[in-house]
């Protein structure tokens, strides 16, 4: 009798054993290890102990490349925060100045005159915080732009969903084209981030940081260019005093064969 309970205390320590590895495995976290409802904020930047990652409920919480140093660290902050220089901040009141890398109050509103040109339509919105947003154009020939004005604070976030009509090719591109005056001049290029396919607004601004880099395909009017050459009249709105805008499209590169091809580019807006 000894015998068996001995073997079977044995049997239950090696299956306790090899559940707890398995657990350490699937959810390891730097020095801890996560519920299985609960997800790993990697390479967070904490004080004093740097590239901490930490458990978190994702149903609460949420963790985001850093806006100060979004190829450096993330941030744990709460679902509709963002964070700058390892500090969380509320997206209705503050944006991060990504020149002085610190948290700003939002400013009161400015008027820009905007113009897109999306190859071949696009819907545009102004996505105040993460709790609101304003759709503020859309359009269907990209040859014949509309600039339109409309008021804009640093820290918001600019969205273009973008769609290439029929099947992409090199003689069939998609591509979104824009330009923003208010003071300083925005334009579309490689800062902007863009992602296949739509997006559910409105989204926590910061979650673009996520999201891959735009590719340039060309500069507005480029010689050669097939948009230059299909249309080589200048597009209203559009000028070419310094920077001048690029022609963007998703990391993907229109991808091949693809139908209907839908994306989305965003820009967080920087102090105007």
């Amino acid at each position: 009798m000894k015998t068996i309970v001995y073997f079977a205390i044995l049997a239950a320590l090696f299956g306790l054993s090899t559940l707890v590895s398995a657990f350490s495995q699937t959810n390891n976290c730097g020095l801890f290890n996560c519920g299985p409802n609960d997800a790993c904020c990697s390479n967070q930047m904490v004080v004093n102990n740097p590239n901490l990652s930490q458990c978190y409920n994702p149903i609460t919480h949420a963790c985001y490349p850093d806006e100060a140093f979004p190829t450096r660290n993330n941030v744990l902050c709460a679902k509709k925060d963002c964070g700058c220089n390892t500090i969380c901040y509320d997206t209705k009141l503050y944006y991060c100045d990504p020149t002085t890398q610190t948290i700003q109050q939002k400013d009161i509103s400015k008027t820009a005159t905007i113009a897109i040109s999306g190859d071949n339509s696009y819907k545009a919105w102004i996505v105040h915080d993460s709790y609101s947003f304003t759709q503020v154009s859309t359009g269907n020939d990209w040859m014949n732009p509309v600039p339109f004005s409309t008021s804009v604070k640093a820290g918001d976030l600019l969205v273009v969903e973008v769609k290439n009509t029929g099947t992409a090719s090199p003689t069939n591109p998609g591509g979104l084209l824009l330009q923003l005056k208010v003071g300083a001049k925005i334009v579309s290029d490689a800062s902007w981030r863009c992602i296949v396919g739509q997006v559910t607004l409105p989204i926590t601004k910061c979650v673009i940081n996520t999201w891959p880099a735009a590719v340039e395909l060309g500069t507005y009017q480029q010689p050669g260019l097939i948009w230059t050459t299909v249309h080589p009249a200048p597009l209203t709105g559009f000028d070419l005093t310094p920077p001048v805008a690029k022609w963007i499209w998703t990391a993907a590169i229109n991808n091949q064969n693809a139908v209907d091809e839908v994306i989305t580019c965003a820009k967080i807006l920087p102090p105007l």
